[in-house]
Order: C-alpha cells, then sequence, then structure tokens
C-alpha cells in the first residue's frame, strides 16, 4: 500500500464484498423457523383463559413459551427426573447446646 488513503480504499472494498457474499449465502439457505412452544405448554396456557377469557391466541402462545422455558430452566436442577414423594425433604438434626 502506497498509503493511507489506497489502504483504507481496499478495506473498505473488501468489507462490501465481504457483506456481499454473507448476503448470498444468506438468501439461499432456507429460512429458520422459529420454535413454537410445546403442545403440553399450550394446552396449559389455554387453560388460563378459563381465569381471563380475554387472552388473545398471541398472549397464550406467549405464556406457553415462558413455560417452555422455565421448565428449560429447571431441567438441570433434576437431572435424574426423580419426582419428590411426601416423605422426602431436607434431613434436619436437631443438637442440645450445653
Amino acid at each position: 500500500m502506497r498509503d493511507r488513503r489506497t489502504f483504507l480504499s481496499s478495506l473498505c472494498a473488501a468489507s462490501f464484498f465481504a457483506a456481499a457474499v454473507t448476503r448470498e449465502v444468506g438468501a439461499n439457505e432456507p429460512a429458520k423457523r422459529a420454535k413454537g412452544p410445546s403442545a403440553a405448554a399450550l394446552v396449559l396456557a389455554a387453560a388460563y383463559r378459563r381465569f381471563d377469557p380475554k387472552l388473545t391466541d398471541d398472549e397464550v402462545a406467549t405464556i406457553a413459551r415462558g413455560i417452555d422455558d422455565n421448565a428449560k430452566a429447571a431441567a438441570p436442577l433434576n437431572p435424574k427426573k426423580r419426582r419428590l414423594r411426601n416423605a422426602d425433604g431436607p434431613v434436619t438434626i436437631f443438637t442440645v447446646r450445653e
């Protein structure tokens, strides 16, 4: 590069070329669909209409997505998927101070 101006112009041309190639590659790929909420979450969210009959379908879908997001966030807390029984609880040990 002879001077700063030629360097900047080549840099600008390279960025425009990269952007054009990226747009072409993105146009050839099929559009990725956003994964919708699960059927169980939709049923549970639709049951909320009993409490608020004015809920729209979009609001029910938003509630269902929130239910799914909470289930995904809670999954690491119980990796073996064991259910708790009524007798299960924290171990409490009482000691008497002297």
